[in-house]
């Protein structure tokens, strides 16, 4: 009875730790609150971070089988709900960060549409106030 018990137990924070693997997977690297649309892979470079005095600076990519229309749509259906209000298309504004996602289409090689997005937070700067 208890080595079926332990087994059960060993199963289920396996099952678990299976899912934290999942879930982290689903999310920017570098930003740790801005999720990857399920369509988008991360590229293989990993992104850029800066911490400086003022705010972090971070640039992370991803691309994926999918338009740029349905891109758009996603982060701004996503993005409210994780307190990015819309300042601009595709530009968003959190506390003192600003977040500017680049869209650009790849060229089809007949499999349909695939999208390059680049990702970009950076200090939200004041009107007036140089970068």
């Amino acid at each position: 009875m208890f080595a079926r018990t332990l087994v059960a137990i060993v199963a289920i924070v396996a099952a678990l730790a299976l899912g934290a693997t999942a879930q982290a997977a689903a999310w920017i690297e570098g930003v740790e609150d801005l999720p990857l649309m399920p369509a988008l892979t991360r590229s293989p470079t990993p992104p850029v971070v800066f911490d400086k005095p003022g705010g972090r600076i971070i640039q992370a990519s991803a691309e994926g089988p999918v338009s740029t229309s349905d891109v758009r749509r996603f982060y701004q259906t996503a993005l409210p709900q994780l307190g990015w209000k819309a300042a601009a298309p595709l530009r968003w504004v959190r506390g003192n960060e600003r977040l500017t996602i680049e869209l650009t289409a790849a060229p089809s090689s007949g499999t349909g549409a695939r999208t390059l997005v680049r990702f970009t937070v950076a200090p939200e700067r004041k009107a007036g106030e140089r970068e």
